[in-house]
């Protein structure tokens, strides 16, 4: 079962693999280790069984953008595409040091019910 408020395109996957910017994190459940070895030969696929995943969240890192750019885009009152909230922090604010600052986005998060 799933459950979103948004629907995710195929769009999606490849923005994911072509930009550099963008990870994505997995945390996945415990796995089931086997009490003995020599006593399973029998049910080698018990061991091969992927763990479950509880929770995935798409990360973008941001920001580390120069002086230079900031002023020349912002000035033309125009930014360039990525760098969300680095972008937005300068024009909102008028603090063009915050965008050489680097952090990370959360883009997205999916959990398991």
């Amino acid at each position: 079962y799933t459950s979103a408020h948004y629907k995710n395109t195929p769009n999606d996957l490849q923005m994911l693999s072509d930009a550099p910017a963008h990870n994505v994190f997995v945390l996945l459940g415990p796995t089931a280790e086997s009490s003995s070895n020599n006593n399973n030969k029998n049910n080698s696929n018990e061991g091969d069984q992927l763990p479950d995943i509880l929770a995935i969240v798409q990360t973008s890192l941001e920001g580390k953008l120069s002086r230079k750019t900031i002023q020349a885009q912002l000035a033309r009152g125009h930014r360039s595409a990525g760098d969300l909230i680095p972008w937005t922090m300068s024009q909102q604010f008028g603090d063009n040091n915050f965008a050489q600052l680097s952090g990370a986005r959360v883009v997205r998060v999916a959990v398991h019910p």
